[in-house]
């Protein structure tokens, strides 16, 4: 394998081990309980005066990508790696006041590099210039350091918010989100995966921002950010189309035109898997091979390709042309969904993956010179990633109103989210239903579900009590 497909697929093997870190860390029998003591505040006078995205009056000209790859070179040796794999477990979880205060000193060092991520984060346009044309070889080596650098701006935020500097405390949440927006215009899914993640610690600051007192109430803010923040349909742009862009030939193979360019094929094959088809072909077991050469010109003379059509194709060309219809066939009954919203998708996209699953197992030990079953994104997790994310936008905009409300009622909390006047209640994304909420005694308890068919892990219950 190249040094630079080495590189990808190492790149690639460690986000995805984060994200399924997030993932496996809810998937648990209960729900996530996280505990609020709630400061009031109203909204402010003016609505949109505090943003989580940089304002147009504030946004540059000139192309993101280069500024992170500068700030990213001019830190490869300052040891900001090794300071973040020792303090940004503070995100995790609540930190000592004296904590922050060590994290301050050495954070008076990365000035100029806050400094600059700001100002990267500013440039309302962002071409990675992600070569997707290598397929499984394209380089995306700046994921993993955006993910860092986001970790940088928020542990800042944190500081910021012991000191009540509530305006750089948002300034560098805004920074945060705009690294994850960032993230996420490479249009591949494992680019807005790592903007996933970085939202995700945002809301952990979140947490810390709501018990301070004084600190401005942010749901217009919430509210104004794009929705949905991370589209699904764009991150699948690559992964429905990447053996197009390399073979262009397999846009118009199928079996209304079997002509097959095998050469390319099987260099095609070759990059992600590291066999060839015609050494495994060449290789394997007679009767085997006989088989599936069989049951493929059966599956295609259902799919109306002729007698004579057959007879100019190689055994091998055959298995590719039959293979190759069953992935495109799954892939667009996967891939058709990614567009609809998760109450009406999820159901669709889980019954399709689970399709692709059970081919993986059907040819599992055989005959498989063309293993396209491999190719196939767990699709079903990330769509519940991508939709959690918004549902988790949305109770953080629920527990804003909630706050106007206390602020504006002595205290008290609202007998249920209908009573709050002057904001936008939303609805959970995961259900298309009101989030749940119930009021006992002094303590309110916002549930953000999902479906009935999830993992009650999945669901996160706020409790929230008054500061």
């Amino acid at each position: 394998m190249k040094s630079s497909t080495k590189t990808h697929y190492s790149l690639t093997l460690s986000v995805l081990a984060f994200i399924c870190f997030n993932s496996i860390a809810g998937a648990a029998e209960e729900p996530a309980r996280i505990k609020l003591s709630l400061s009031p505040q109203a909204n402010p006078r003016l609505g949109l005066q505090y943003e989580l995205l940089p304002k147009l009056e504030t946004q540059r000209s000139g192309n993101a990508a280069l500024a992170y790859y500068n700030i990213i070179l001019a830190n490869r040796d300052s040891g900001l790696k090794k300071f973040l794999e020792e303090t940004g477990k503070s995100l995790g979880k609540n930190p000592s006041k004296d904590d922050l205060t060590k994290i301050e000193k050495t954070l008076k060092g990365y000035r100029p590099t806050l400094a600059n991520l700001a100002r990267a984060a500013s440039y309302r346009h962002c071409d990675w210039q992600a070569h997707l044309e290598d397929g499984f070889a394209a380089l995306l080596p700046y994921l993993a350091d955006l993910r860092r650098l986001s970790e940088l701006a928020l542990l800042q935020a944190r500081v910021d918010l012991t000191k009540r500097r509530f305006g750089q405390a948002i300034g560098n949440m805004q920074t945060a989100m705009a690294i994850a927006d960032h993230a996420s215009q490479d249009r591949t899914l494992i680019g807005s995966l790592v903007g996933i993640a970085i939202t995700r610690k945002v809301g952990v600051v979140l947490q810390t921002y709501v018990q301070t007192k004084g600190a401005p109430n942010l749901h217009w803010a919430l509210s104004d950010l794009p929705r949905p923040m991370f589209n699904l349909r764009d991150a699948l742009h690559w992964e429905r189309s990447w053996h197009k862009i390399q073979v262009p030939e397999l846009a118009e193979v199928g079996p209304e035109n079997v002509r097959v360019p095998m050469e390319k094929i099987s260099k095609l094959m070759r990059e992600p898997t590291g066999s060839d088809p015609q050494a495994i072909d060449r290789s394997a077991d007679k009767s085997a091979r006989e088989a599936a050469v069989k049951s493929a010109r059966t599956r295609l003379r259902g799919l109306g390709v002729t007698p004579a059509q057959l007879s100019k194709l190689s055994p091998l060309e055959t298995v590719f042309l039959s293979e190759f219809d069953r992935y495109r066939e799954l892939s667009h009954d996967l891939f058709k969904w990614a567009n609809l919203p998760y109450p009406q998708n999820h159901t669709h996209i889980a019954a399709a993956g689970k399709k692709a699953s059970e081919w993986g197992a059907e040819k599992r030990g055989k005959y498989d010179p063309f293993p396209f079953h491999t190719f196939f994104p767990a699709l079903s997790k990330a769509n519940e990633r991508f939709a959690t994310t918004e549902r988790n936008l949305d109770a953080w905009r629920c527990i804003e109103a909630i706050r106007h409300h206390l602020a504006n009622n002595n205290g008290k909390f609202p007998g249920s989210l209908e009573q709050i006047q002057g904001v936008a209640v939303p609805l959970n994304a995961m259900t298309g239903k009101d989030f749940r909420y119930e009021l006992k005694g002094n303590t309110a308890t916002l549930t953000a579900r999902t479906p009935a068919n999830h993992d009650a892990g999945d669901t996160t219950v706020y409790e929230l009590s008054v500061r």
